[in-house]
């Protein structure tokens, strides 16, 4: 299997840790890491290279950010399917309610509110759910990526 390199260059501690809580990766360097990945083909193995001034314990971090995304990926899909089994409820009730409704306009916008409702629910699997899916195999991916770390001095 051919190789990708993917080449951070970490100058200070800015570029690291999350501004707010100096034990987290910074999200914009995971996000970076992700955005960057998503162009390499699926055939070829990921190494990154981060080039770093200072002694930080950079690969660790990193891994952490990456468990702590996939986790978040993982919530978004639990919440993405309960959206998905409320709106094809809702869908469903107002087709119903709309057969017991007498010829008026009313009939006719409750008729395309739950079709509304029923197409949100297809467009979450169709749509929402299939990058979640490929963004966690990704994230996966990276987890088990080949780190090296090049200190400069």
């Amino acid at each position: 299997m051919t190789k990708e390199k993917i080449i951070i260059d970490i100058t200070n501690e800015s570029d690291l840790y999350c501004p707010y809580n100096k034990s987290e990766v910074s999200s914009n360097l995971i996000n970076y890491i992700i955005d960057t990945a998503k162009y390499i083909p699926v055939n070829k193995e990921i190494v990154l290279v981060i080039n770093k001034k200072g002694n930080y314990d950079v690969a660790s971090l990193i891994k952490k950010g990456f468990e702590k995304e996939l986790s978040k990926r993982i919530k978004e899909y639990r919440i993405d399917n309960i959206k998905q089994l409320t709106y094809l409820f809702l869908g469903i009730i107002l087709l119903i309610i709309y057969t017991f409704i007498n010829e008026t306009v009313f009939k006719e916008i409750v008729l395309i509110g739950g079709w509304v409702m029923i197409w949100a629910t297809v467009e979450f699997e169709v749509f929402a759910e299939r990058r979640n899916v490929l963004a966690r195999r990704l994230i996966t991916k990276l987890m088990n990526s080949q780190i090296i770390e090049n200190s400069e001095k």
